[in-house]
């Protein structure tokens, strides 16, 4: 029982739960700050709005939901699959061959 009501046991104590509380806080900075890297790796035109949306996500969590939802999306598809939506495929215009039947009198048919 002295051990517990010793300064010395006190201040290890302090110590480790402020380690741990710093070690948790910084796992949790990495885990939220991924989307920013990634669209900062990715050189994406909107790199500072998921930077932000994962900023204002700390005190907000949809905020950073939405920019995951920015970073793991496939812009391209994405924009292909809406171009289907408005323009939608006309069906392949046949390409007409022309034949010897359809020649005009006058015009040399080389074979």
């Amino acid at each position: 029982m002295g051990l517990l009501d010793s300064v010395l046991f006190f201040w290890f104590v302090v110590l480790v739960t402020t380690g741990l509380f710093a070690w948790l806080a910084w796992k949790l900075w990495s885990l939220h700050s991924i989307p920013k890297q990634i669209a900062k790796e990715q050189g994406w035109s909107q790199a500072k709005l998921v930077f932000w949306l994962c900023m204002l996500g700390l005190i907000w969590k949809p905020l950073w939901i939405v920019a995951v939802v920015l970073v793991v999306i496939d812009w391209d598809a994405l924009a292909n699959w809406i171009r289907k939506l408005r323009l939608p495929e006309s069906p392949a215009k046949e390409t007409e061959v022309p034949s010897k039947a359809n020649n005009e009198p006058g015009e040399d048919v080389q074979s």
